[in-house]
């Protein structure tokens, strides 16, 4: 392995480190509808700390691959692999935090039903329930009592409360409280209720459905996966190596890697389940 091809491949980890970044942290997803206001703050702090990461990672999984195999291709797939590394983990762990907030939705609501029960007011109900959820329900509860107290409007303090939370289920409660609180009447209770028993119905459904796809998900990994496998043991073979290295194979490794994110992203797609959306976005 000479010096300039050495350069090479540390010149495609950095490349590819950068341009795989920008293209993850630009899609829709990362800042689509239903996400929490938080959230978006957060990741967006932390972005440069993710760009430098996955740019490290991206070089030291296409130094690694082409000091291993010699394949100049293999490096670039590598340091792709490698760049996807830090944005896919945030992305659970966004995803899984969010999953958790809108569960606890639920829970606040039988919260407001058993203070409301009790005899007390359906604002301060439910912001007193509201502010033992999660911090990303609790703290925008806090600020919406404070400005109920301050202001007195309670219809423009639960318009910000929906905005901040940004959630398809924060959504409807709110609407649900705000109608409530406008015309009144004996059934708030009752509603509240359906509303709760209308949410978990929802989610069970979507978990169900989630585990029948789940197939969908391992395919796409499996059939992803295997054929680099093979490419990977083949290189290892001195006359494979320096055929992946002529142009033509460095023109068939880079179009097998654009094919197969292109498969990969088809079939997650074909397997996805509709997200809720916001109906009642101010």
């Amino acid at each position: 392995m000479t010096a300039p091809m050495t350069a090479l491949a540390l010149a495609l980890g950095l490349a590819a480190g950068i341009g795989v970044f920008l293209i993850i942290v630009r899609r829709p997803g990362m800042t689509g509808e239903g996400g929490l206001r938080s959230l978006h703050r957060n990741r967006a702090k932390a972005s440069p700390g993710i760009a430098i990461g996955s740019t490290a990672i991206a070089i030291g999984a296409g130094v690694i691959a082409f000091l291993a195999t010699g394949v100049i291709g293999l490096a670039l797939a590598a340091a792709c692999l490698g760049a996807l590394v830090l944005p896919w983990r945030r992305r659970r762990s966004t995803m899984r935090v969010r999953r958790r907030i809108e569960q606890a939705y639920p829970d606040v609501i039988e919260s407001v039903i058993s203070r409301v029960r009790s005899g007390g007011r359906l604002l301060e109900s439910l912001a007193v329930a509201a502010s033992q959820a999660p911090g990303a329900i609790a703290d925008p509860a806090r600020r919406f009592w404070a400005s109920v107290q301050v202001s007195g409007d309670a219809s423009a303090c639960l318009d910000e409360l929906k905005r901040e939370w940004a959630s398809p289920t924060g959504d409807l409660l709110v609407e649900t409280v705000r109608v409530a609180y406008e015309v009144g009447g004996t059934r708030v209770v009752e509603v509240l209720r359906e509303l709760a028993d209308q949410i978990r119905r929802d989610r069970n459904i979507r978990r169900e459905v989630e585990a029948k796809q789940s197939w969908v998900r391992v395919a796409a990994r499996v059939g992803v996966a295997a054929p680099w496998v093979v490419l990977v043991l083949l290189a290892f073979r001195s006359e494979a190596a320096l055929a992946y290295n002529s142009p033509a194979g460095l023109a068939l490794i880079i179009t097998g890697l654009a094919l197969s994110v292109v498969a990969y992203r088809l079939m997650l797609v074909l397997g996805r389940t509709p997200t809720p959306t916001r109906m009642f976005q101010s």
